[in-house]
């Protein structure tokens, strides 16, 4: 059981890995309510399991019914969900909603004023979202912004690599090389990792980024990197690495293939090993 201090303190003390935007997450006091905004309490929700990974019943009803509000929360920060994504959705709000009446009868007041439709107010504010979507042709400006590109020059770098940005990267040259870009709203960096799909058994494909090729007008990127997998643990609601049977070159990721387009979160446990979570639910075909 931990106390309020003590998970504060883990929340403001997190060790994420190319993440300086998550180094803060606002205060959990002995209130009804949590402050903050709703960014900074979605943030909250994201990372909670991290906090108390180690010190948590995973068998408890209250940890089952937050892992499912924190599964719902994920569902709808995706910008493209299946539609069998959209049936889950919709069978795990009427399950959490059962969870939170039994867990919390008196908090359930359906015809008291401040009573909230989710249903209902999910689906209208993605119809808007969706409007908003197809009425201009993008909503973030399409060009690749970066500091330190260079002209892409094969004689620099190792024959594998040359050879599979040659065959691959299917841009005409010039092409340029980074270390970071900013894509679509998006940060990308060396050392970050990026999903581009999952394998037969479900476990989800990702690219530990080496190096980002940028098209020659500066409108489209290709990842050269490390191919790792990854599989939910989800009794906490989070994903380990699963370790590859055999050792693989470099592989290459066209930006057209990441889901969700942001790069997975890293979260540095005490004994020193990894954790990942998305930070929005990745589209599949369930």
């Amino acid at each position: 059981m931990l106390s309020l201090d003590t998970l504060n303190s883990r929340l403001q003390n997190m060790r994420f890995l190319n993440e300086a935007s998550y180094q803060g997450v606002p205060l959990v006091k002995k209130s009804a309510k949590i402050g903050g905004s709703a960014n900074e309490n979605s943030r909250l929700l994201l990372i909670f399991p991290w906090a108390v990974y180690d010190t948590i019943d995973t068998t408890d009803s209250v940890w089952k019914m937050v892992l499912a509000l924190r599964e719902i929360c994920l569902l709808i920060m995706s910008v493209n969900i299946s539609i069998g994504q959209v049936a889950y959705l919709n069978r795990l709000l009427h399950e959490y909603i059962d969870m939170r009446r039994l867990l919390f009868p008196t908090n359930i007041l359906r015809h008291s004023p401040n009573f909230k439709n989710v249903l209902f107010s999910l689906s209208e504010k993605h119809q808007l979202l969706q409007a908003l979507l197809m009425s201009q042709p993008s909503t973030f400006n399409d060009k690749v912004v970066s500091e330190d590109a260079t002209p892409l020059i094969y004689e620099h770098y190792p024959e594998a690599i040359s050879k599979l940005i040659k065959t691959s990267c299917v841009f005409q040259d010039p092409k340029f090389i980074s270390d970071r870009v900013i894509f679509r709203g998006v940060d990308y960096k060396r050392e970050m990792y990026v999903c581009y799909g999952q394998n037969k058994y479900g476990n989800f494909l990702l690219c530990r980024i080496k190096y980002i090729v940028i098209s020659g007008c500066y409108t489209d990127i290709f990842f050269l990197g490390e191919r790792h997998e990854i599989i939910q643990d989800c009794a906490l609601g989070v994903y380990i690495e699963e370790p590859l049977q055999e050792t693989t070159d470099l592989i290459c990721v066209h930006y057209s293939l990441l889901t969700p387009h942001e790069p997975v979160l890293q979260f540095v446990t005490h004994d020193g090993s990894v954790l990942f979570c998305f930070k929005s639910t990745p589209f599949t075909n369930l």
